[in-house]
C-alpha cells in the first residue's frame, strides 16, 4: 500500500515487491491512492504488472479529516474482505492509515517502509513533533519498520520512533543491468541536445522540489562555471519548483549553462552522457538515484545526508560535501572536474560495489526472508499448510 503511484523511488520499491516478490510464494495485491503529480504517473505500469490494484480515490498526501476517515474505512474493508497475511505500507500518509487499517482488520502481520523520513527537511518544528508522536504511535502495532539505510535505522531510534530491534535495514533495488547498457551512445545524445563532445556535463536527476537542494545546486554553478566556462549542468525531472529554478538560473546568468529537461524516458542514456552526478539533497532516505548513477559509471558528488555516505566512501567511491552549502559543492564539483583519471577510478569502484549490494534480487530475496520469518512467528505458514492439507 502507497500514497500514490509517481515516477518516484519510493513508488518503483514498491511496485517491484508487489508485483516481482516470488510469485510462487505470494499472491500480492497493490492499494494506492489515485493522486498525480508533475513528476509522472505510474498508475499504468502498476494495472499492467500487478496481481490486483486497488484504487483508494480519498487516500490523498495532505491532511483532509474527511477523506482520511473515508479512505480508512475503504481499507478496513478492504483488508477484511481481503483476509491478509501481510500488509506492508509505504511512505507516512499511507503508512499511518494503512496500519491503523489493518490492526482493526485483524491483520496478522503488518510491516512499513518510510522511505526515508520526514524529520527533518520537509515541515517545521510543530509540525515535525506532530509527525513524529503519530509514527511513534503506528510504530507500536508494526511488527518490523523497513529502513533502507542502517542510518535510517539509528534516526528512528534516536527520535523515538522504537526499540532498536524493530527496524531492519533492507536496501531499495535497482535494475542495475539496466543502467550499465544506454540505448544510445553518448554522442549522439549530446548532439540531439546541442551539447559539444568535448564539453564538460553535470546531471542531477529527480523531482524539482524544495527539498532536493536543486537551488543551492544553481547557486554552486556560478563557480563551476567561472572556474570551467563551457560546462553544462542538467536537470532531468520535474516538480513544483520548476519555474522558481527557470528564473533563478535567469537571474544567475547562468543561460545556456542549465537545461531543464523535465520528464524524460532515457535517463540511462542522459547518465551515460554525462561527466558528473550531482545529488544537492537536504534529505534522502538511501539516495536510491545516486546507486542508477553509479551503474551507470558516473562519477558522483552528493550531500552526505540520509543514507547517502553508506552507498559511497568519500573520495573512494565518490565524493561527499555538506548538505545546504553551495561553496562545498561547488568545490566537489570542480574536484572531480579537475581530475579524470581519479574520478574515473571512484566511478569504477562504485560500479563494481552495485550489484551485490543494491540490486533488485537482494532487496526482494530480504523481503521475502523477512516475511517468512513473521509469518513464522505468528504461525500463518503453519495455518496456511493445514489448509492446504485440509
Amino acid at each position: 500500500m502507497i500514497t500514490r503511484m509517481i515516477h518516484g523511488g519510493a513508488q518503483y520499491n514498491t511496485l517491484h515487491t508487489a508485483a516481482d516478490l516470488a510469485p510462487d510464494r505470494y499472491e500480492s495485491e497493490l492499494a494506492t491512492g489515485l493522486q498525480g503529480g508533475v513528476e509522472g504517473s505510474l498508475l499504468e505500469e502498476a494495472r499492467a504488472r500487478c496481481r490486483l490494484l486497488h484504487e483508494v480515490g480519498d487516500l490523498v498526501r495532505e491532511v483532509s479529516p474527511a477523506r482520511d476517515v473515508r479512505a480508512l474505512a475503504m481499507l478496513v474493508r478492504l483488508m477484511r474482505a481481503g483476509r491478509y497475511d501481510i500488509v506492508h505500507t509505504h511512505t507516512s500518509k499511507a503508512g499511518l492509515l494503512g496500519r491503523v487499517a489493518a490492526v482493526m482488520a485483524g491483520v496478522p502481520v503488518v510491516v512499513h517502509t518510510p522511505h526515508g523520513h520526514i524529520f527533518h527537511g520537509y515541515f517545521g518544528r510543530p509540525q515535525t513533533a506532530v509527525y513524529r508522536c503519530l509514527e511513534a504511535a503506528a510504530a507500536r502495532h508494526t511488527d518490523r519498520i523497513i529502513t533502507l539505510t542502517e542510518r535510517g535505522a539509528r534516526e528512528h531510534v534516536e527520535a523515538g520512533v522504537g526499540p532498536p530491534e524493530l527496524f531492519v535495514p533492507i536496501h531499495s533495488g535497482v535494475d542495475v543491468a539496466a543502467y550499465e547498457r544506454p540505448t544510445r551512445g553518448r554522442a549522439v545524445v549530446r548532439r540531439e541536445l546541442g551539447i559539444a563532445d568535448s564539453a564538460s556535463v553535470l546531471i542531477a536527476v529527480g523531482r524539482l522540489a524544495p527539498v532536493k537542494g536543486h537551488e543551492v545546486l544553481l547557486r554552486a554553478m556560478v563557480g563551476v562555471v567561472r572556474e570551467r566556462p563551457g560546462v553544462v549542468l542538467l536537470l532531468a525531472g520535474d516538480g513544483p519548483q520548476r519555474g522558481f529554478l527557470e528564473e533563478l538560473a535567469r537571474q544567475l546568468g547562468l543561460g545556456g549553462s542549465v537545461r531543464l529537461l523535465g520528464l524524460r524516458a532515457d535517463v540511462v542514456d542522459l547518465l551515460h552522457a554525462s561527466d558528473v552526478f550531482c545529488l544537492p539533497s537536504h534529505n534522502e532516505g538511501m539516495g536510491r538515484v545516486v546507486v542508477e548513477a553509479m551503474a551507470a559509471g558516473v562519477p558522483v558528488v552528493a550531500s552526505g545526508v540520509g543514507g547517502v555516505p553508506e552507498l559511497i566512501e568519500d573520495g573512494r567511491t565518490g565524493v561527499l560535501v555538506a548538505p545546504a552549502d553551495e561553496g562545498a559543492l561547488c568545490a566537489g564539483i570542480l574536484r572531480v572536474l579537475g581530475n579524470g583519471p581519479a574520478a574515473a577510478d571512484m566511478a569504477v569502484r562504485a560500479r563494481a560495489e552495485v550489484a551485490p549490494r543494491y540490486s533488485l534480487a537482494a532487496m526482494l530475496d530480504r523481503i521475502d526472508s523477512l516475511y517468512m520469518e513473521l509469518l513464522a512467528e505468528k504461525g500463518c505458514v503453519a495455518q496456511r499448510r493445514e489448509k492446504a492439507e485440509g
